[in-house]
């Protein structure tokens, strides 16, 4: 051994110790010591390391140490190293040939969530062509059945023997980042109040719908009646309170197909998507109204408003785009509003009943 060592030491701290020593004509000897415990004693195994085992071991050191998830994949496609860090991010459990075995099952998705074939992959990419892919975002299900994002490169090792290199895949978590960026998009596309799609998100679905050539038979634009009277007399939180409910009442109301967009303040809009006959699409004007008209109770008050709703049916061959058959709906819309504009109701409490009265309502002014 060349020196005096602890035994026991070394067992407690992994087993493996690694040396310089000093040979008797001066030159340096790079030891690996193995320790186990035998019987009543140690077993020792001690050997010499190369220059180029002594380099592995530093780089293996250093990889494991990244932060950095590594994994190594060799030309039959299955992985066989993989560094604590990569364990770490994909939900393995360190159980070393197991993480690899179970490494080879993981699916993978496209940054939109959708299933990569084997031939998608783009670690069969780089070995296919050679070329290194690099900064990729994709989807991974952990161990656990969790979606977990990576950015992630893909180069061979030795790219100057690419029928014989095994594949270098670096990546970072990129899950949190991915769940930040997805909840800006979301708020960008939706309005804060009601959670519906709003105005820009509409307009951009209406486009998306015709441009796939999705069924999409009518446009609905529907107008609450004296919303601006309830804010005026009874306060905004009262008047965001109608807006609620009666975004949710839309909710309820439409098939599961439609889409319920908030336009503007007291304005929505709802997407008839799929089949409908003419009969249909003025029922479901009917059973709009109903819904959004029906009295609602707020802070012991009874509110009751109209609701005026312009639709426009988009035949075979119709060329109008989304902003004008948004247009054509709003006027509509407010060709129905003349027709029978109605006035917004609150019924009140008496001074002296705790309960809310339903008698006789009396129009906001």
């Amino acid at each position: 051994l060349g020196a005096t060592v602890a035994l026991a030491d070394i067992v407690r701290n992994g087993g493996v110790v690694h040396a310089t020593h000093l040979a008797l004509d001066g030159t340096t000897v790079n030891v690996r010591m193995s320790v186990s415990e035998f019987d009543d004693g140690y077993a020792v195994l001690c050997c010499e390391e190369s220059e180029d085992q002594r380099s592995n071991r530093n780089l293996r050191t250093v990889v494991d140490a990244l932060q950095e998830g590594v994994v190594l994949i060799g030309q039959n496609r299955r992985p066989f190293s993989i560094n604590p860090a990569a364990r770490d991010i994909l939900g393995l459990d360190g159980r070393g040939v197991d993480d690899l075995a179970l490494l080879a099952e993981l699916a993978f998705y496209d940054v939109d969530g959708e299933p990569l074939s084997p031939d998608q992959h783009p670690v069969e990419a780089t070995f296919r062509t050679g070329l290194p892919t690099l900064g990729r975002l994709i989807g991974i299900d952990r161990a656990d059945g969790s979606r977990a994002w990576l950015m992630a490169s893909f180069q061979l090792f030795h790219p100057e023997r690419p029928a014989t290199s095994p594949q270098l895949v670096s990546f970072i978590d990129f899950t949190a980042q991915r769940a930040t960026t997805e909840r800006l998009a979301y708020r960008a596309a939706h309005d804060v109040l009601t959670d519906l799609p709003n105005r820009a998100h509409l307009m951009e679905t209406v486009g998306t719908l015709l441009r796939n050539g999705t069924p999409l038979c009518a446009v609905l634009f529907i107008d609450l009646d004296d919303l601006k009277t309830v804010n005026d007399t009874l306060g905004h939180d009262i008047g965001d309170v109608v807006i609620r409910t009666s975004a949710q009442r839309l909710r309820d109301v439409v098939r599961k197909r439609d889409i319920v967009g908030r336009f503007s303040g007291d304005e929505f809009v709802v997407l008839l998507v799929g089949s409908f006959e003419d009969e249909d699409v003025d029922a479901m004007v009917t059973r709009i109204r109903h819904a959004l008209t029906r009295p609602l109770e707020v802070n012991g008050a009874t509110l009751t408003l109209g609701a005026s709703i312009g639709a426009v049916r988009i035949g075979p061959g119709d060329t109008r785009d989304p902003s004008a058959l948004l247009r054509d709906a709003d006027g509509a819309m407010y060709a129905d509003k003349g027709r029978g504009r109605r006035q917004a109701n609150v019924t009140r409490p008496a001074p002296d009943d705790p309960e809310p009265s339903l008698g006789q309502a009396d129009p906001i002014r």
